[in-house]
């Protein structure tokens, strides 16, 4: 006899990398929550993945805004989890176009989790128009920010195996 399950407490596929893409948003740290979660039933790699579009003036500027804020990030995946499910999570600081960037670091990813845009729409976006049309991995999209536990979530899976070998 099979148990019923919502399509929340589904289990996703064994994976062993799950990427999330954190910019701070209520939606994006609901989406940490989730990944979280998914790295830890499966026991994959929690790699937390936050963009930096404007770089400043200088490697010494550079190196000194982006350690600021891997210590930011830490900060605040830290108080996300508070020591629960890969609360160790691999964070990932980098410059450029937000898409780009969140689409070559989940290249080897099993998962990708992001958070909807601010307007809300869940699939649309500057960032996430082109994640979810080049996107190399399933998609979880949070489209309404964590309350008691009810989220909401778009699945999208690739529609093509972006050179990635059949499992």
């Amino acid at each position: 006899m099979s148990e019923k399950r919502s399509p929340i407490e589904m289990p996703l596929p064994a994976s062993r990398h799950v990427v999330v893409a954190l910019d701070g948003s209520p939606r994006s740290i609901a989406a940490l929550r989730r990944g979280a979660a998914e790295a830890d039933r499966t026991g994959a790699q929690l790699v937390v993945v936050h963009v930096l579009q404007d770089r400043p003036d200088g490697p010494a500027g550079e190196r000194e805004r982006l350690s600021a804020s891997e210590t930011e990030m830490d900060a605040l995946i830290a108080a996300t989890l508070r020591g629960g499910p890969a609360a160790t999570a691999r964070t990932v600081v980098a410059y450029g176009d937000p898409a780009r960037v969140i689409i070559h670091h989940a290249r080897h990813a099993d998962l990708l989790l992001v958070g909807a845009g601010s307007g809300g729409a869940p699939l649309n976006g500057s960032t996430l128009d082109p994640v979810l049309q080049d996107g190399p991995c399933p998609i979880l999209v949070c489209s309404s920010s964590d309350r008691a536990g009810r989220m909401s979530w778009t699945v999208r899976l690739p529609a093509r195996s972006h050179g990635r070998p059949a499992s």
